[in-house]
């Protein structure tokens, strides 16, 4: 999550609408693409990645990104 929301809100900086809305919608932004990035983990198949998941399932600040990375966490043991 940090570092989404460290690219998310660099690009905040751009002059005009481009860097305030993205600003504004910051963390909806991170939001998605961590929500992404446990779906491409599934795509992937790799188990390796069940410990970042499982950091996202601890810790998230976003119930439904927890939500998306236990049930990836699942779909790399076999549970779907």
């Amino acid at each position: 999550r940090t570092f989404v929301t460290q690219v998310v809100t660099s690009t905040g900086k751009e002059q005009g609408d481009v860097g305030t809305d993205t600003t504004a919608n910051a963390p909806s932004l991170v939001a998605h693409v961590l929500k992404m990035a446990c779906q491409g983990a599934c795509v992937l198949g790799d188990r390796s990645l069940e410990q970042p998941l499982q950091a996202l399932v601890d810790s998230d600040q976003d119930g439904e990104v927890r939500s998306i990375a236990r049930k990836a966490i699942d779909v790399l043991k076999g549970k779907k």
